[in-house]
């Protein structure tokens, strides 16, 4: 379900806006950070000047946390 609303986002009218990317792992000043879906503001892609770990934040993390 939470799948189907991510997927909604990313067609939204905020796409042209923010990359909404799962499972990106963030080198950060106080350590690595992988949320289960960062969103960040959409960057030009680079084949050529791949980032493979961002040093800045997301402007939003969001970590799913599975019942036990």
């Amino acid at each position: 379900m939470l799948k189907l609303h991510i997927d909604w986002l990313k067609l939204s009218i905020y796409d042209e806006q923010y990359d909404i990317l799962p499972e990106l792992e963030f080198d950060l000043s106080h350590g690595r950070a992988k949320p289960d879906v960062a969103i960040c503001h959409r960057n030009k892609l680079s084949w050529l000047r791949d980032i493979i770990r961002p040093t800045q934040p997301p402007l939003l993390a969001i970590e799913i946390l599975s019942p036990r």
